[in-house]
């Protein structure tokens, strides 16, 4: 929940601000079915639905939702999102949570990087080879010309 209304995130790294509220990196408090979740007390945790439990009782479940239209979304602050013109959809089941787990990029930019670069080199190499068979060409058909 911000300032500008209710934002989604792929981003779970969450704490628990002074006031015992679930709350993302930013401090913005996480929602759940009913509103922010807390107070926490000790040792939360998430079940896979998305169920918050602390001390043994249920305090909540975090608000799981999918878009079926994310282009519509509004970009936010960091990894935040509004939904804009998109419709949130709740999708009890299809999104599973796991508790200290954090999804990041499956991509190596290192090794993208250098596949770019010998991409580039390849491109420019074929090209080259294009240019000198358009001079070949150019020069035979002058030669034609001057018999």
């Amino acid at each position: 929940q911000t300032e500008e209304g209710p934002a989604y995130t792929r981003r779970g790294d969450f704490t628990v601000d002074a006031e015992g509220r679930l709350c993302d990196h930013a401090g913005h408090p996480v929602l759940g079915q009913g509103g922010p979740l807390g107070p926490v007390g000790d040792a939360p945790a998430i079940d896979a639905d998305g169920t918050l439990r602390s001390g043994g009782r249920v305090l909540g479940q975090i608000r799981l939702v999918s878009f079926e239209r994310e282009d519509l979304l509004d970009r936010g602050a960091g990894s935040l999102y509004a939904a804009g013109r998109a419709v949130p959809q709740a999708e009890p089941g299809r999104a599973r949570l796991r508790q200290q787990h954090l999804e990041v990029s499956n991509v190596d930019s290192a090794a993208e990087m250098v596949t770019l670069m010998e991409t580039m080199r390849h491109f420019e190499a074929s090209q080259k080879v294009v240019q000198g068979m358009d001079d070949m060409m150019e020069r035979a058909l002058r030669k034609l010309g001057e018999f």
